[in-house]
């Protein structure tokens, strides 16, 4: 049984030279997966996707408030511009007002008010993408997934990028159980930036999960390649190669 189990985990270690080596390996990316909590996650847009200039001058107050944490400030300033009938880009006023209940996890507000600033300009990327971040918080993943997409097919962005939005839509996907999919918004996420070391090491796990190893195993090693302090991708191609074939 013994030699049994050695031999197995030997031929796992084949590909990286050696069994030392592997577990090196190994209990290197876990000390700094330790260290980085959360090496390949992804945190949803909130205000530090945006700066100042991603709002009219007029809601600097308001952004200001909320990039302090006053919410009641910043809704109340809010609150007079909406008064304005004659308000110019009114649509990134409810895009700044929808990011404020977001961040206090209002969701249904924060629906409310960006549906209005949908009903200025339904071709705001930005505004989709929060509408659909917002859709998602109250369990509508399938709304979300569709606000998101619509998001992409305009690709008017001013704040966010394609691949975070294609990163939610793979967290979406993984929500709903359909790995497929995941995967394939990850994909897409990659062609839109090949070099990005979040998106490969994300996808390699998700190929992990699937049960794809060759593929984490490739994936894991071009992360590694593009980023050799990539303790999540280190960890992702640890495991592969400790799975039996």
């Amino acid at each position: 049984m013994y030699a049994r189990t050695k031999s197995v985990i030997l031929g796992a270690y084949k590909g990286i030279g050696s069994l030392l080596g592997a577990i090196f390996l190994l209990n290197c990316a876990n000390w700094a997966v330790a260290e980085q909590a959360e090496p390949i996650s992804y945190k949803p847009p909130s205000l530090e996707q945006f700066n100042e200039s991603s709002f009219p001058s007029s809601a600097r107050s308001a952004y200001r408030a909320f990039s302090k944490g006053d919410k009641e400030k910043a809704l109340a300033e809010i609150s007079k511009l909406e008064s304005n009938p004659r308000l110019e880009r009114r649509e990134r006023i409810m895009l700044l007002k929808g990011l404020v209940h977001l961040a206090a996890s209002e969701g249904s507000a924060a629906k409310q008010a960006l549906k209005s600033g949908l009903q200025a300009r339904g071709s705001d990327s930005d505004l989709l993408f929060v509408y659909g971040l917002a859709q998602r918080s109250m369990g509508e993943t399938n709304q979300g997934l569709a606000s998101m997409e619509e998001a992409l097919w305009f690709s008017k962005f001013t704040a966010c990028k394609p691949e975070e939005v294609l990163i939610e839509i793979h967290r979406a996907h993984t929500d709903l159980n359909n790995p497929a999919k995941a995967a394939e918004a990850l994909e897409r996420a990659l062609a839109k930036d090949p070099g990005s070391v979040l998106v490969k090491t994300s996808l390699a796990r998700t190929k992990l999960q699937s049960g794809a190893k060759n593929d984490a195993i490739r994936i894991a090693r071009e992360a590694i390649a593009a980023d050799p302090a990539a303790a999540g991708a280190k960890l992702i191609l640890a495991e592969a190669l400790l799975m039996n074939s």
